[in-house]
């Protein structure tokens, strides 16, 4: 895996060699693989594309789904290079980074194809899967989103990584698809909460499932009681950086956390604004086992209120310092 190509390293190779062209760059993939894939890197119009080289004739017979951020063109000469090409190419300059991932991931499944029979469908899914990772530009990301992804990714690398290994825990990771609980196992889920309230320390709870334990063998409700201030280098973008170097020799692994994290906001280009540090002061006092009992609404007492339902988007706040007695240092994996 360590040998595989280094996809970051080439878009920055191809943006800075580009700066000075007029005409853009490109770089071929694998020169061994059936598919000729190059990625194309026009910085002067912040333009970047990835280029397949098809067989002489062929044609696109399958509508592919729509990505708010790429176009797509079917050409004989594109970036310099020339025959029957496909060019999948960013459309936004806000979308660069999304645009990177999304072509190093296209490029990464094609050069594993021996069969152009397969190349439509193959190509099909990878839009639909990443069509909705591209979001118009929006400044939503402040600091309350913030805290909640680097608690979610706290509890990921310094709980998880450690019981699960790294893969098993990002597959565990759901927060970032607005799923029931941010983590789900087999028979176990966590819902993680960073809270800087205090006084009572209270936690939101955003809709009627969250707290819904359901068949599961334990729900867990972890609370991250944080402090936070302003520092030089901020926490969270530092968590992130951790992450992404411990799948260094796993480049799908990679592109796919960075691309979920940018679904919730994230954006490495303002990662100088996540200037936040922070501490948390209820370490080791931080589990919550959710039962039956367990103070919150839950979705059979809803059905009794809401026959004709009328009631929607439920929200409510738990004070946890009136939860102690459902506290537990160690929770359970298995």
């Amino acid at each position: 895996m360590g040998n595989e190509f280094n996809y970051d390293q080439k878009w920055n190779e191809l943006n800075n060699a580009s700066k000075s062209s007029s005409k853009g760059i490109s770089a071929l993939v694998d020169k061994n693989s059936f598919f000729k894939v190059y990625l194309f890197s026009d910085f002067q119009k912040m333009k970047r594309s990835v280029i397949i080289k098809l067989p002489n004739q062929y044609k696109i017979k399958k509508k592919l789904p729509d990505v708010l951020g790429v176009k797509c063109n079917l050409d004989v000469n594109y970036g310099g290079l020339e025959g029957n090409l496909f060019a999948i190419e960013q459309k936004y300059a806000v979308h660069t980074t999304i645009s990177e991932l999304f072509m190093s991931e296209i490029s990464r499944i094609i050069i594993g194809l021996d069969d152009i029979q397969l190349f439509e469908d193959v190509l099909h899914k990878i839009f639909e899967d990443w069509k909705s990772y591209f979001v118009e530009e929006i400044d939503s990301f402040g600091a309350q989103m913030q805290l909640g992804l680097f608690g979610e990714l706290y509890f990921m690398t310094n709980v998880l990584f450690r019981e699960l290994g790294i893969s098993l825990a990002l597959n565990a990771w759901k927060g970032y698809e607005k799923n029931r609980h941010d983590f789900e196992l087999p028979n176990i889920s966590f819902e993680v909460k960073a809270t800087t309230s205090n006084n009572p320390l209270k936690v939101k709870i955003s809709n009627e499932k969250q707290l819904e334990k359901g068949k599961l063998k334990h729900l867990y409700l972890t609370v991250y009681n944080m402090v936070s201030s302003e520092s030089k280098v901020g926490d969270l973008p530092q968590l992130v950086d951790f992450i992404t170097k411990q799948l260094a020799n796993d480049p799908h692994s990679s592109i796919i956390f960075r691309r979920n994290i940018m679904s919730l906001g994230y954006k490495f280009e303002k990662e100088e604004d996540y200037n936040r540090s922070y501490a948390i002061i209820n370490k080791g006092k931080e589990y919550y086992e959710v039962d039956d009992t367990f103070p919150s609404i839950r979705l059979k007492q809803l059905e009794k209120l809401n026959k004709s339902n009328a009631l929607m988007d439920i929200k409510y706040s738990i004070n946890i310092d009136a939860c102690q007695k459902y506290q537990c240092k160690t929770p359970y994996f298995k």
